[in-house]
Order: C-alpha cells, then structure tokens, then sequence
C-alpha cells in the first residue's frame, strides 16, 4: 500500500520548486500526497527563514501537527530555516524526525529512513542530480537554473541558507523544459537568486553560456508559449539581457526588478553593487525598449 505525505510549504518560488522535487523523489518510494495531516504517514513543512515571521510560524505549526499527527509518523523540517538552525530544532521540538537543508533535498529518501537524520550543508552541490518529474500545475513548471547566492548583501541571509551560487548545466535545464513541454506545459518560470547571472560558474567543465543565451535557446522550445523568470538582479541587467528581454516574443513582459532604496549612499552600505542612477538607466531603457 502506498504511504501518505502531507506537506506545507512556506515562503518562495524556489521552496515550492524545492518541494515538488521533494514529493518527486518520495513518490519513488511509495508516497502519495494527502491533504490531510491526520492521517498522514510522513508529515513535512518546507521552510522559509528570509523574514522573522515564517520562523516563528516553524515552531507553532509542527507543534500543531505533533498534536495532530497518528500514532507512528514521522515529521521532518526541511529548507531555509532547517539550513540556518540546524540541530537546534531537534532542541526545541524534539519530537522531530529529521531536519533537511535547502542545499539538501536530494537526501530526502536517506532522510526519511534514518532517525533523527540531519544534513544542512549549504554548499552541498545537487546542481547536476537528475529529480524525478513533478509538477503542481500541468500548464506552468518552475525549473530552477541555478542554486545558492554569492552577493553579501548586508540584510540577507539567504547564501548563509543557500550556499554559494552554481549554475545548473544548460543541458539539464533545456531537458526538464523539453519534457514539460511533451506533457502540454505552455508556461516555463525560470528560478535563481540572480537569474541574469546565470552561466558564471559551473560545478564541472561545461559550455559557456549566459542568462541571454539561455532564454534564447529555451524560446525554441515548442510548445513553450511563456517564459517567465524571478529575480534579475540590478546589477547585471546589461544591453544584452534587456535587448533579448524586450525583443523575444515569448518572454513575458513583466519584470520583477528590485530597488531596495533610492540612495546610492544606502545602496551601497547594503552592498547591491549598483546606484540610483544605474537603476533609474536600467528602467529607461526597459521603457523604450518594450
């Protein structure tokens, strides 16, 4: 018989991508997806740590489903939070199963046969680990392009939760949009830290390519009919990036392009690399552009 899975996932695209390749490899070994943690076998939250709010919301909801769970099942914490507090979650909810990092989520099976398994390496490298196909939408897939953070942006604790930034090989990535494809996905949503920063460092030898080139290949998809991606960074939006944003007529026009404060003096005690008037040409450009 097959076992039951109740998951719950907080805070980002990327978590949620995190969580269909986690519920990609359980069903490997038997896992079906329930909404209902009562009677669920394998209980598992999916955690964010970019704000203070999910963090405590962690505690209180395993706390609940701890209340709520049958006799026998087991409960893991896995992401962000699992990435940055490590062993102190098995301290403070001992009733904890396993806690699993955002770096880690090719362990999951290991995890779930192991007591009080723990693995938070944040530059533990999955960049080339072949997941099993799941999606939570038979029109869109998110496909990550690249995992970790290498910007020491003063506020963010995402590359002390992520690692450092690796791009995931074109090929790959090319393939898992080839498969959606041949299954009637229209949408692609494209994931990293920095997307447009994509192609800068590789975990082995493989071609160079950049963000640009990268949409223009995927664009030759067919049956892909929307592209879609989140976040470029300021920083690296150069000509190109834009040109290829503005002029290719798969790629939806709608850009999350993040500021973070209209002082080039505060800009640059965050560190972000870039200033108020690099922005502000940026978006003129986009504007002329599209």
């Amino acid at each position: 018989m097959s076992k039951l899975l109740f998951i719950q996932t907080l805070g980002c695209a990327m978590n949620v991508r995190d969580s269909e390749h986690i519920i990609a490899q359980l069903k490997e070994q038997d896992y079906e997806i329930t909404d209902d943690v009562n009677i669920a076998d394998l209980i598992l939250i999916n955690t964010c740590s970019v704000r203070e709010k999910p963090v405590h919301k962690l505690f209180s909801e395993i706390g609940a489903f701890d209340k709520a769970r049958k006799k026998g099942s087991k409960i893991g914490v896995c992401g962000c939070t699992a990435s940055h507090l490590g062993g102190e979650i098995f301290k403070r909810a001992p009733f904890v199963d396993f806690v699993l990092g955002a770096r880690n989520v090719s362990k999951i099976s290991q995890a779930v046969r192991t007591p009080k398994f723990i693995s938070t390496d944040i530059n533990y490298d999955e960049s080339e680990f072949a997941f099993g196909d799941f999606a939570s939408s038979p029109y869109k897939s998110f496909i990550n392009i690249m995992i970790g953070c290498d910007k020491k942006c003063s506020y963010c604790i995402v590359p002390q939760t992520r690692g450092d930034e690796i791009s995931i090989p074109a090929q790959i990535i090319l393939r898992e949009a080839e498969r959606s494809a041949a299954r009637g996905v229209k949408e692609i949503f494209l994931l990293g830290q920095n997307v447009n920063n994509y192609g800068k460092r590789f975990s082995n030898a493989h071609e160079k390519i950049d963000f640009s080139d990268l949409l223009v290949r995927l664009s030759k998809i067919e049956g892909i009919e929307r592209i879609r991606f989140t976040s470029p960074h300021p920083l690296h939006m150069d000509d190109k990036f834009l040109d290829v944003f503005c002029n290719n007529p798969k790629i939806c026009k709608s850009m999350h392009m993040p500021l973070q404060s209209g002082s080039s003096k505060v800009l640059r005690d965050m560190k972000r690399g870039y200033t108020k008037q690099w922005y502000l040409d940026r978006a003129l450009k986009l504007r002329q552009s599209c």
